[in-house]
Protein backbone atom coordinates (compact mmCIF):
# COMPACT_ATOMS: atom_id res chain seq x y z
CA UNK A 1 0.00 0.00 0.00
CA UNK A 2 1.06 3.55 -0.48
CA UNK A 3 -0.42 6.37 1.61
CA UNK A 4 0.60 9.19 3.91
CA UNK A 5 -0.01 8.37 7.57
CA UNK A 6 0.09 11.82 9.17
CA UNK A 7 -0.78 11.90 12.88
CA UNK A 8 -1.32 8.12 12.98
CA UNK A 9 0.13 5.67 15.47
CA UNK A 10 1.73 2.43 14.28
CA UNK A 11 -1.36 0.57 15.49
CA UNK A 12 -3.66 2.84 13.46
CA UNK A 13 -1.50 2.42 10.33
CA UNK A 14 -1.56 -1.38 10.67
CA UNK A 15 -5.36 -1.29 11.13
CA UNK A 16 -5.71 0.88 8.01
CA UNK A 17 -3.56 -1.53 5.98
CA UNK A 18 -5.51 -4.58 7.18
CA UNK A 19 -8.82 -2.83 6.32
CA UNK A 20 -7.52 -2.11 2.79
CA UNK A 21 -6.50 -5.76 2.38
CA UNK A 22 -9.92 -6.91 3.63
CA UNK A 23 -11.70 -4.53 1.22
CA UNK A 24 -9.55 -5.64 -1.72
CA UNK A 25 -9.41 -9.40 -1.11
CA UNK A 26 -12.14 -10.27 1.40
CA UNK A 27 -9.49 -12.00 3.54
CA UNK A 28 -9.09 -10.91 7.14
CA UNK A 29 -5.75 -10.84 8.90
CA UNK A 30 -4.80 -10.03 12.46
CA UNK A 31 -1.57 -9.10 14.19
CA UNK A 32 0.01 -10.39 17.34
CA UNK A 33 3.35 -9.94 19.06
CA UNK A 34 5.37 -13.12 19.56
CA UNK A 35 8.94 -13.15 20.83
CA UNK A 36 9.41 -9.40 20.26
CA UNK A 37 8.19 -9.36 16.64
CA UNK A 38 4.91 -8.34 15.01
CA UNK A 39 3.32 -11.32 13.26
CA UNK A 40 0.49 -11.15 10.74
CA UNK A 41 -1.69 -14.24 10.55
CA UNK A 42 -4.79 -15.05 8.54
CA UNK A 43 -7.90 -14.96 10.68
CA UNK A 44 -9.03 -18.49 11.48
CA UNK A 45 -5.64 -20.22 11.72
CA UNK A 46 -6.42 -23.11 14.10
CA UNK A 47 -4.57 -24.26 17.20
CA UNK A 48 -4.82 -27.96 18.06
CA UNK A 49 -6.82 -27.33 21.29
CA UNK A 50 -10.48 -28.45 21.20
CA UNK A 51 -12.74 -26.90 23.85
CA UNK A 52 -15.42 -29.34 24.96
CA UNK A 53 -17.95 -29.26 27.79
CA UNK A 54 -17.21 -32.97 28.24
CA UNK A 55 -13.54 -32.45 29.14
CA UNK A 56 -12.23 -28.91 29.69
CA UNK A 57 -14.89 -26.13 29.49
CA UNK A 58 -16.18 -24.70 32.76
CA UNK A 59 -18.49 -22.00 31.34
CA UNK A 60 -19.64 -20.24 28.16
CA UNK A 61 -21.65 -17.12 27.25
CA UNK A 62 -22.90 -15.46 24.05
CA UNK A 63 -24.08 -11.91 23.22
CA UNK A 64 -25.07 -9.78 20.21
CA UNK A 65 -24.59 -6.01 19.87
CA UNK A 66 -25.46 -3.30 17.33
CA UNK A 67 -23.10 -0.76 18.94
CA UNK A 68 -20.61 -0.66 16.01
CA UNK A 69 -23.11 -1.60 13.30
CA UNK A 70 -23.35 0.48 10.09
CA UNK A 71 -26.02 -0.61 7.61
CA UNK A 72 -25.89 2.35 5.19
CA UNK A 73 -22.92 4.26 3.74
CA UNK A 74 -23.31 7.36 1.61
CA UNK A 75 -20.34 8.33 -0.59
CA UNK A 76 -19.96 12.08 -1.03
CA UNK A 77 -17.67 14.16 -3.20
CA UNK A 78 -15.73 17.29 -2.16
CA UNK A 79 -18.90 19.40 -2.44
CA UNK A 80 -20.92 17.10 -0.18
CA UNK A 81 -23.04 15.75 -3.01
CA UNK A 82 -24.14 12.15 -2.50
CA UNK A 83 -22.69 10.12 -5.38
CA UNK A 84 -23.35 6.56 -4.23
CA UNK A 85 -25.18 4.79 -1.44
CA UNK A 86 -24.60 1.26 -0.14
CA UNK A 87 -27.06 -0.48 2.20
CA UNK A 88 -27.68 -3.81 3.88
CA UNK A 89 -31.48 -3.77 3.58
CA UNK A 90 -32.09 -6.80 5.81
CA UNK A 91 -30.32 -5.04 8.69
CA UNK A 92 -32.17 -1.77 8.01
CA UNK A 93 -35.52 -3.62 8.20
CA UNK A 94 -34.50 -5.33 11.45
CA UNK A 95 -32.69 -2.50 13.30
CA UNK A 96 -33.37 0.76 11.44
CA UNK A 97 -30.86 2.95 9.62
CA UNK A 98 -27.40 3.39 11.13
CA UNK A 99 -25.41 5.44 8.68
CA UNK A 100 -21.88 6.67 7.95
CA UNK A 101 -20.54 9.08 5.36
CA UNK A 102 -17.58 8.15 3.15
CA UNK A 103 -15.68 11.04 1.57
CA UNK A 104 -14.57 9.91 -1.87
CA UNK A 105 -10.82 10.04 -2.42
CA UNK A 106 -9.56 11.78 -5.58
CA UNK A 107 -7.42 9.86 -8.05
CA UNK A 108 -3.73 10.67 -7.61
CA UNK A 109 -1.07 10.36 -10.27
CA UNK A 110 0.36 6.85 -10.35
CA UNK A 111 -2.17 5.49 -7.84
CA UNK A 112 -5.54 3.82 -8.09
CA UNK A 113 -8.33 4.58 -5.67
CA UNK A 114 -11.26 2.19 -5.24
CA UNK A 115 -13.93 4.37 -3.64
CA UNK A 116 -16.56 1.64 -3.94
CA UNK A 117 -14.46 -0.84 -1.92
CA UNK A 118 -13.57 1.88 0.58
CA UNK A 119 -17.22 2.77 1.16
CA UNK A 120 -18.36 -0.87 1.37
CA UNK A 121 -15.60 -1.57 3.92
CA UNK A 122 -17.42 0.80 6.33
CA UNK A 123 -20.51 -1.45 6.39
CA UNK A 124 -20.60 -3.51 9.59
CA UNK A 125 -23.20 -6.01 10.73
CA UNK A 126 -24.19 -6.91 14.28
CA UNK A 127 -21.33 -7.87 16.52
CA UNK A 128 -21.68 -11.30 18.05
CA UNK A 129 -19.33 -12.19 20.84
CA UNK A 130 -18.88 -15.30 22.92
CA UNK A 131 -16.73 -16.04 25.92
CA UNK A 132 -15.41 -19.31 27.19
CA UNK A 133 -13.78 -20.37 30.46
CA UNK A 134 -11.73 -23.55 30.27
CA UNK A 135 -8.69 -25.45 31.38
CA UNK A 136 -5.80 -23.50 29.89
CA UNK A 137 -3.64 -24.13 26.86
CA UNK A 138 -0.73 -21.75 26.25
CA UNK A 139 -1.34 -21.92 22.46
CA UNK A 140 -4.80 -20.33 22.83
CA UNK A 141 -3.87 -16.68 22.31
CA UNK A 142 -5.59 -13.78 20.56
CA UNK A 143 -5.29 -13.96 16.80
CA UNK A 144 -5.63 -17.73 16.46
CA UNK A 145 -8.78 -19.85 16.29
CA UNK A 146 -9.97 -22.97 18.07
CA UNK A 147 -12.69 -25.57 17.73
CA UNK A 148 -15.46 -25.51 20.35
CA UNK A 149 -17.80 -28.44 21.04
CA UNK A 150 -19.89 -27.08 23.88
CA UNK A 151 -23.61 -27.13 24.66
CA UNK A 152 -24.20 -23.45 23.71
CA UNK A 153 -21.28 -22.93 21.30
CA UNK A 154 -20.25 -25.21 18.46
CA UNK A 155 -17.86 -24.66 15.58
CA UNK A 156 -14.72 -22.73 14.78
CA UNK A 157 -14.07 -19.53 16.76
CA UNK A 158 -11.51 -16.73 16.37
CA UNK A 159 -9.84 -15.79 19.67
CA UNK A 160 -10.25 -12.01 20.03
CA UNK A 161 -8.80 -11.78 23.54
CA UNK A 162 -7.30 -14.16 26.05
CA UNK A 163 -6.59 -14.16 29.76
CA UNK A 164 -4.58 -16.93 31.42
CA UNK A 165 -4.26 -17.52 35.16
CA UNK A 166 -1.89 -19.89 36.90
CA UNK A 167 -2.80 -20.86 40.46
CA UNK A 168 -0.67 -23.60 41.92
CA UNK A 169 -0.53 -26.31 39.27
CA UNK A 170 -3.81 -25.25 37.62
CA UNK A 171 -3.83 -23.27 34.36
CA UNK A 172 -7.20 -21.69 33.52
CA UNK A 173 -8.09 -19.36 30.65
CA UNK A 174 -10.89 -17.01 29.68
CA UNK A 175 -11.29 -16.42 25.94
CA UNK A 176 -13.32 -13.82 24.07
CA UNK A 177 -14.44 -15.47 20.84
CA UNK A 178 -15.95 -14.60 17.46
CA UNK A 179 -17.76 -17.29 15.47
CA UNK A 180 -16.20 -18.23 12.12
CA UNK A 181 -18.81 -20.00 9.96
CA UNK A 182 -17.64 -22.62 7.45
CA UNK A 183 -19.25 -20.63 4.67
CA UNK A 184 -19.25 -16.94 5.62
CA UNK A 185 -22.61 -15.28 5.18
CA UNK A 186 -22.20 -12.38 2.77
CA UNK A 187 -24.86 -9.71 3.18
CA UNK A 188 -26.63 -8.44 0.09
CA UNK A 189 -25.39 -4.88 -0.45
Amino acid sequence: VNFVADDKSATEVIQMILEQVRAATGDEYTTLALEGAVNVIKKGELVSYVASNQTNVTGAEHSESIEDMVDRVKSVDDNGTVCQMFSINDDIKRFGTIQKIYKMQPQKEGETVDNVAGAKALLKQTKEESSLKAVGDINCIAGYALTVQEEQLKGKFHIKADSHTFNGNVHMMTLTLQYLPDTPETPEV
